[in-house]
C-alpha cells in the first residue's frame, strides 16, 4: 500500500498528495486526472480537507495564550489563570465647589449628590464629569467672607449609566451582561432590590479574589464575557452569597472617554442647589488626570502568566510590578527593589518608582489604592511601600557619519535623516523606560547600519537634568547622574542672580580638580565675558557623578525655561549610562550617611532645539560626511 502523507496544509500539495495516492492504486493507473471529471472530486477533496486542517490549525492557536490573536481568547485563557485585563479607566479630577445661597436660604446643610453633572470643555469636545459619591457639607465660612457651603470633590469623567435585571432560576449566580463598552470597571455599583413588591435594597461590594470570600459574603465579581463585555457575576452559596428568585439586580457605572479627558482644567455646573440667585465657585485643586484604554491584548497575553505566578501573594519584586500594573492600564513602566540592596541598606521598606504613559500622570490617590488595597493585603506585615517618582535623564547626542559617495545615491541631507530615524526608533524601542540602559556600542552599531554606504560613524554624548527652582528663595541643589563624569564638562543654563545688591546673568561651570581624586568645584561666572563672580559654588564628585549647588538664590531663569538645566559628559571616549546602580548620600554637618534610590531614572532623547538666549543646546545634531573611498 502507499504510504499516506498527511503533513501538507497548502491545497495544491494536498491535491497532488491525492492523485499520487489514486495514480498508485491498479484501477487508476491510466487515468488523465487534469482532464478527467475525477479532478474536479479531488479539488473538492482537496478543498475540504484544506478547510478543515486551517480550521483546526485556527483552533488550536486559540487555545493557547501565547498564540492566540482574538481578544476574547486571550481574555478567556486569562480568566483561567485569575486574570482580568484592565478595563478603561475614566480621567478624575479633584475641585473645591463652593456654593453661597441666596439672602433667603434658611438651610444649615446641604448634599452634592453622586449624579451631579458638571461639564468640562476642550476646544473640540464637551466631556461630562460625576462626584465619586455623595458629598455632605454644613453651613460654613466661604473664601468670599460669606456663609454657605463647600464641597471637596473627586469628579469622575464619563456618562453614568443604569441597568436592571431580574433573577430567575438560570441566573442566581449571573451573569449579566453589561450591554456597554468601555466601562471603567472602577466605578461598577451593585445593588440588589429583594423583589418587585419589596423595594428593600442592599448595596453589594466587589471583590476581586476569592481570599476573604465566604457563603454569606455579599459580593460580585467582574469578568470580561466572549462577546468584549463585562459581565457581573454572583456567588453560588460556596463561593459567596447567591441570589434569590425574583431579586432585581440594579448596576450603576460610568462609560468612559478614556484619555481623551485627561489634563481638562476648566470645570463648570448647571444645577442649582439652594435657589435663584445664589452664587457657585470652583476652584480646581488638580486637573483631569489618570485616563486611559483598555488594557490590549498584547499586554493581557504578558501580564496574565506573571500575575498567576504572584498566587495573590507581593513578596518577590515580580509579584509586586504583576500585582500593580494588573490594575493601572497607564502604566508605561514600573521598576520595584528592595530597601535591602540600597547602599547603605534600607530595611524594611521595598521602593516602587512608576513611569505613567505619556499625557498620564501617577496620582497620590493612585498610590494610596496601590498601598493600601493592593500591596498590604498581600505582603509581609513588616514591609512598608514607599513611591519613587521617576526622573529623567536627558541625553543628547552629536552623531558624524562617513560614507562612501559612490554607492549610493543618497545626499548627505538623506542620510542625516535616515539616521535622526534610527537613532529616535533606537530610544524609542531600548530606552525610554525605567531600568531600561544606554549601550554606546548598540548606538553606534544602528547608526553604522543605517545604510551600507556608511562606513564609520562617531557619537558625542551629553546629558543633562531639569531641576525644578524656587524662584527668589536661596537653596540647595543636588543632582545625581549615577555615572562617572568628564571634569571641566558641567555647566548650566543661564539665570538671573542678585550679588551684594547687584544683578548678573550667570551661568555655573566647575573648575579641574587640583589632584586626582578631588572634588571638582563650581563656579559662578556672567555669561557675557565669562568672568569668575564667585569662585565656590558647590561642588562635583567626578566618580559618583553628584553634582552639588551650595545656597544660591535664582531669580529667574531666561528664555522661556521653567527648570534649571545641569549639563555633563560621561567619562570616556565610549561611555555607557546605567539605570541599575544605587548610591548614598552623606550630610556634611552630621556625616549621617542616607540611601538614595537610581532605580527610578528613565533615559530619553534630548529632543529640544538650540536657543542661544537660556544657553540650551540642540538636542540631537547628525552630520553625514561623503567621502569618495573609505
Amino acid at each position: 500500500m502507499t504510504q499516506l502523507n498527511v503533513a501538507e496544509l497548502d491545497f495544491d500539495a494536498i491535491k497532488q498528495n491525492l492523485k499520487t495516492y489514486l495514480q498508485s492504486q491498479e484501477e487508476f493507473q491510466d487515468y488523465n486526472f487534469d482532464g478527467s471529471a475525477l479532478s474536479m472530486l479531488i479539488d473538492i477533496l482537496a478543498y475540504n480537507t484544506h478547510y478543515n486542517a486551517t480550521l483546526a490549525h485556527l483552533q488550536a492557536n486559540e487555545m493557547f495564550i501565547d498564540s492566540a490573536v482574538k481578544r476574547n481568547s486571550v481574555a478567556s485563557i486569562a480568566k483561567t489563570l485569575g486574570y482580568t485585563g484592565a478595563s478603561r479607566r475614566s480621567a478624575r479630577a479633584n475641585i473645591t465647589l463652593q456654593i453661597d445661597p441666596p439672602s433667603g436660604y434658611t438651610g444649615t446643610s446641604l448634599t452634592l449628590t453622586r449624579d451631579t453633572p458638571f461639564t468640562a470643555k476642550t476646544v473640540k469636545n464637551t466631556y461630562t464629569f460625576y462626584p465619586k459619591q455623595d458629598y455632605y457639607s454644613g453651613l460654613v465660612t466661604l473664601e468670599t467672607s460669606n456663609p454657605g457651603f463647600s464641597f471637596d470633590v473627586e469628579l469622575i469623567e464619563g456618562k453614568r449609566v443604569t441597568n436592571t435585571f431580574v433573577a430567575d432560576l438560570s441566573t442566581l449566580s449571573g451573569p449579566f451582561v453589561l450591554p456597554n463598552k468601555n466601562i471603567d470597571i472602577s466605578t461598577i455599583r451593585v445593588r440588589v432590590q429583594e423583589s418587585s413588591t419589596v423595594v428593600t435594597t442592599t448595596t453589594w461590594n466587589y471583590y476581586e479574589d476569592i481570599m476573604s470570600v465566604d457563603p454569606t459574603t455579599k459580593g460580585f465579581f467582574v469578568e470580561e464575557g466572549p462577546s468584549g463585555l463585562y459581565e457581573i457575576r454572583f456567588g453560588d452559596d460556596i463561593l459567596g452569597k447567591k441570589l434569590v428568585t425574583g431579586n432585581i439586580v440594579i448596576v450603576d457605572y460610568i462609560v468612559s472617554s478614556g484619555a481623551a479627558a485627561n489634563s481638562i482644567p476648566n470645570f463648570a455646573v448647571s444645577t442649582t442647589f439652594t435657589g435663584s440667585g445664589e452664587s457657585k465657585i470652583i476652584y480646581l485643586n488638580e486637573a483631569a488626570t489618570g485616563g486611559s484604554e483598555q488594557e490590549s491584548i498584547d499586554s493581557i497575553r504578558y501580564n496574565a502568566p506573571k500575575f498567576n505566578a504572584t498566587k495573590n501573594r507581593a513578596v518577590t519584586v515580580t509579584d509586586y510590578e504583576t500585582l500593580i500594573t494588573s490594575r493601572f492600564s497607564n502604566i508605561n513602566s514600573i521598576s520595584v527593589w528592595g530597601g535591602e540592596e540600597n547602599v547603605p541598606p534600607i530595611y524594611g521598606k521595598v521602593f516602587i518608582a512608576i513611569q505613567p504613559q505619556p499625557g498620564s500622570i501617577i496620582t497620590q490617590a493612585d498610590k494610596d489604592i496601590i498601598s493600601r488595597d493592593i500591596i498590604r493585603p498581600r505582603s509581609m506585615v513588616s514591609i512598608q511601600p514607599e513611591f519613587v517618582d521617576p526622573i529623567e535623564t536627558y541625553i543628547s547626542l552629536g552623531v558624524t557619519a562617513n560614507f562612501n559617495k559612490t554607492q549610493t545615491t543618497f545626499t548627505s541631507s538623506r542620510i542625516e535623516t535616515e539616521i535622526r530615524t534610527v537613532v529616535q526608533n533606537f530610544f524609542t524601542n531600548n530606552l525610554n523606560k525605567l531600568q531600561k540602559n544606554f549601550y554606546y556600542s548598540k548606538l553606534l552599531s544602528a547608526v553604522v547600519g543605517t545604510t551600507k554606504s556608511i562606513f564609520s560613524a562617531s557619537v558625542q554624548i551629553e546629558m543633562h537634568k531639569r531641576i525644578p527652582i524656587f524662584l527668589g528663595v536661596s537653596d540647595q541643589y543636588d543632582v545625581r547622574f549615577n555615572s562617572k563624569l568628564q571634569p571641566e564638562t558641567v555647566r548650566t543654563t543661564l539665570f538671573n542672580t542678585t550679588i551684594s545688591g547687584q544683578q548678573y546673568e550667570v551661568y555655573i561651570t566647575d573648575g579641574h580638580p587640583t589632584t586626582v581624586g578631588d572634588l571638582g568645584t563650581l563656579v559662578l561666572k556672567k555669561s557675557a565675558d565669562d568672568t569668575i563672580i564667585s569662585s565656590n559654588v558647590g561642588s562635583v564628585n567626578y566618580d559618583t557623578g553628584v553634582v552639588s549647588i551650595s545656597n544660591i538664590t535664582i531669580d529667574s531663569l531666561l528664555g522661556d525655561e521653567t527648570e534649571l538645566r545641569v549639563y555633563v559628559k560621561p567619562f570616556g571616549d565610549a561611555p555607557n549610562i546605567l539605570t541599575s546602580d544605587l548610591t548614598s548620600t552623606t550630610e556634611s554637618s552630621t556625616s549621617a550617611v542616607f540611601p538614595y534610590a537610581a532605580r527610578n531614572t528613565v533615559l530619553t532623547l534630548d529632543t529640544s532645539a538650540a536657543n542661544s538666549v537660556s544657553n540650551v543646546t540642540a538636542g540631537l545634531t547628525i552630520t553625514a560626511v561623503a567621502n569618495s573611498q573609505e
